[in-house]
C-alpha cells in the first residue's frame, strides 16, 4: 500500500495530459499514412498515447544550458521540443523519436552536457 502511495504522490499527474496532447499534436500523421496507409493514423494514435513515439532527454540544470537556451538551439534545426519538467536538478524534455539520432548529435555538438535519455 506503501508503495502504490508513493507512486500517486510522486509524479506530477496534471503533466500528463499536457504531454499526451503534445505528443499528438508532434505525430508524424503523414509519415505514418504513407507508411502504413489508412492504418497509420491510428497506429500513430496509438503510439502517441503510449509515448512510444517520443524520446526524452535529461540536461542538468546548472550545466549552463537553460532550457529556452536548448529549445531555441533545436529551434534552429525545426526540431519540435515538447513535455518540459524539471526533476532532481534535471531538465527533461522530448523531440521526436524518429529525430532523437540527430538531436542528441545537435545537443553534444552545442557543448550541452545530457544526464540521460531514452
Amino acid at each position: 500500500m506503501l508503495a502504490l502511495w508513493e507512486f500517486l504522490t510522486g509524479f506530477y499527474w496534471l503533466l500528463l495530459p499536457q504531454t499526451i496532447l503534445q505528443t499528438l499534436w508532434y505525430g508524424e500523421w503523414r509519415l505514418a499514412y504513407q507508411r502504413y496507409g489508412c492504418l497509420g493514423w491510428p497506429l500513430e494514435f496509438v503510439c502517441s498515447l503510449l509515448g512510444l513515439n517520443m524520446w526524452a532527454f535529461a540536461v542538468p540544470v546548472n550545466g549552463g544550458w537553460r532550457g529556452r537556451d536548448v529549445e531555441k538551439l533545436l529551434a534552429q534545426y525545426d526540431l519540435p521540443v515538447w513535455g518540459w519538467t524539471y526533476i532532481d536538478g534535471t531538465a527533461i524534455f522530448h523531440v521526436r523519436r524518429s529525430q532523437a539520432e540527430w538531436t542528441e548529435e545537435i545537443l553534444l555538438s552545442a557543448g550541452v552536457s545530457l544526464v540521460g535519455y531514452g
